[in-house]
């Protein structure tokens, strides 16, 4: 098995060996780990156009909506090969693992909460729901009014509740239903421990999952490697299968100590 250095090292190889964007970014083809310079959403604002960033264009199967319609840190869409596709899809069903939920094996009805800005989203998981399971999945987009909510959880009959938009959030979390709530990375997070979120960015769409009790998120080592930046404590993340549009020592913005390797399989819930 390779180290996590070695890697890493071979992603930043290839990038800079295909790519006209972390040409830039090194001073040289990598040769050692700390060669490989962090990079950040600032980073990307010296592209001129996607391609700068891809390696093998030819392998474009689609692109990730951003959980925020209209808004992205990044300059650019965020575009996916299939087998980056395939990743992304284990990263989502091992979030929900970490939330004791095998939606595999037991499929549940879902009701989604989404409002104007995350609708693209919402559909997005929706498409991974069907893609991968057997999960019936509606969303909602009455999430302005309690009354429309309740009369929505009413005709649908859930098993599981998502939550993406903040006014639904508000109204739910002073009800006893059994929601997860779906948080984005740059935006402010749930601090309560007693609440199952699943943490989301545009860059790698589902990142880590937090079920109740804990502090800490989890992320699926499989999918991701995950760093601590000795400067800040901030994350360095990489993407494992990054065949088309590699991120490498991406940094975002949650301490390390919060975001921590999952068990394949195990569920973290309390």
């Amino acid at each position: 098995m390779k180290k996590i250095s070695e890697e890493i090292l071979e992603n930043a190889q290839k990038a800079w060996d295909e790519s006209i964007f972390f040409k830039r970014i090194y001073a040289q083809r990598p040769i050692v780990l700390n060669d490989v310079q962090p990079t950040s959403y600032v980073s990307y604002h010296s592209i001129s156009t996607l391609s700068d960033c891809l390696l093998n264009k030819s392998l474009l199967v689609g692109h990730i909506p951003s959980y925020f319609r209209g808004y992205r840190q990044l300059p650019m869409n965020i575009v996916e090969s299939a087998v980056e596709n395939m990743d992304r899809e284990r990263r989502f069903l091992r979030a929900f693992e970490a939330l004791g939920l095998n939606v595999e094996r037991d499929p549940l009805r879902f009701l989604i909460f989404a409002d104007d800005q995350t609708g693209p989203f919402a559909c997005d998981l929706s498409t991974l729901f069907l893609c991968n399971t057997k999960c019936h999945v509606s969303i909602s987009y009455n999430s302005q009014s309690p009354h429309w909510i309740e009369s929505d959880i009413i005709a649908y009959r859930p098993d599981k509740i998502i939550v993406l938009s903040s006014s639904a959030q508000s109204y739910l979390i002073s009800l006893n239903y059994d929601c997860i709530y779906f948080e984005h990375l740059d935006h402010s997070l749930l601090s309560q421990k007693r609440f199952p979120v699943v943490l989301a960015c545009d860059i790698f769409h589902i990142l880590a999952a937090r079920p109740i009790g804990f502090e800490s998120y989890f992320y699926d080592h499989n999918s991701l490697i995950v760093e601590s930046d000795s400067h800040s404590g901030f994350c360095l993340v990489t993407k494992r299968q990054a065949n088309f549009l590699p991120f490498i020592r991406m940094k975002v913005s949650l301490k390390s100590k919060l975001l921590q390797p999952s068990v394949e399989g195990e569920s973290l819930e309390t």
